[in-house]
């Protein structure tokens, strides 16, 4: 199961796994006309299933998910200042309704994707794992960095507490040819004014002159990684955070 299949990494997460596996992909999103847009090629291979439902309200199916993906959430600015409360919701709850729903069917392992802004505003220096930057949590724009802390943190308490098998993947930057309509992060609107170097204008935005925390990363990139995560055993996902 797949959630967040509309996005920008589901979607790519989703033909990979189409690709890659003899898997059967079940792709949740809450709008289907996109869904039918994205995957037109895809829509009518026997190993894609499309569910509309939205994640912040308890999954109502009795099939079997051995392996769970959360990727649902929106990362446009806009909608942290329009819909922060539904933000906050895709992830927590997103993650509890996920969870209980696994545990109930067999599921064998959870990926959670989170972001680089659970690390917080930082002081312009690398950070790592380890590190936890601050985050305003009385500012709407918080909903986002707060909620993916709060949803790794579900992560972990369900691991310890039930023993779920979990993954948690943090990527940063993320672009890609499969950005929403609303999406107003400023690498797409960017490119949104005409031909663009993606590339080119990553490292002149991102590094400011100077250098930025997180460098930008294209979404093919970022898929597979967290499929190597996925796949990894505990042990090996723990060695290779530490990289």
């Amino acid at each position: 199961l797949l959630t967040g299949a509309t996005g920008l990494i589901g979607s790519a997460f989703a033909r990979l796994l189409l690709k890659e596996t003899p898997w059967h992909i079940h792709a949740l999103g809450r709008n289907e006309e996109r869904a039918r847009r994205l995957f037109k090629e895809e829509w009518d291979n026997p190993r894609f299933h499309f569910l509309q439902h939205d994640i912040s309200q308890p999954l109502s199916s009795q099939i079997s998910f051995r392996y769970i993906v959360h990727a649902a959430s929106e990362a446009a600015p806009a909608a942290f200042a329009e819909r922060p409360v539904d933000i906050i919701r895709s992830n927590v709850e997103g993650v509890l309704h996920l969870m209980e729903y696994g545990m109930e069917h067999g599921m064998e392992r959870f990926l959670y994707v989170s972001s680089a802004e659970v690390y917080g505003q930082g002081d312009g220096t690398p950070f790592t794992e380890q590190d936890s930057g601050y985050v305003d949590p009385m500012t709407p724009r918080s909903c986002y960095p707060t909620g993916k802390r709060a949803a790794e943190s579900l992560c972990a308490s369900y691991a310890a507490q039930y023993g779920v098998n979990v993954v948690v993947a943090r990527p940063c930057h993320v672009y890609g040819p499969h950005f929403t309509e609303r999406d107003n992060r400023v690498r797409v609107s960017f490119r949104s004014k005409g031909n663009v170097d993606v590339n080119l204008f990553a490292r002149k935005y991102y590094n400011g002159g100077g250098h930025h925390n997180a460098a930008g990363a294209f979404y093919n990139g970022t898929i597979e990684e967290a499929v190597a995560h996925f796949e990894a055993a505990p042990k090996e996902i723990k060695e290779s955070s530490k990289q």
